[in-house]
């Protein structure tokens, strides 16, 4: 972007920086001070991992079907 040096993208990314900082530091003021939540259970995470193994390996197996190409091959 500096690099180039158009204007345009140094606006449009600028002002989108700007706008993040400023909402960053409005949302801190009016929710006020940060509480840290109690930590999830384990079986959270173990579910999650459990769950994405299986859509990996629905996809592994579905996707010659689906777009036939064997993926392993």
């Amino acid at each position: 972007m500096f690099a180039n040096g158009e204007s345009r993208s140094l606006i449009l990314f600028g002002g989108l920086t700007l706008w993040a900082v400023l909402e960053i530091v409005l949302v801190n003021r009016r929710d006020g001070a940060w509480n840290k939540p109690k930590p999830a259970p384990i079986r959270n995470d173990v579910g999650l991992v459990i769950g994405g193994l299986l859509a990996y390996a629905g996809m592994v197996f579905a996707h010659s079907w689906l777009f036939g190409v064997n993926p392993m091959a």
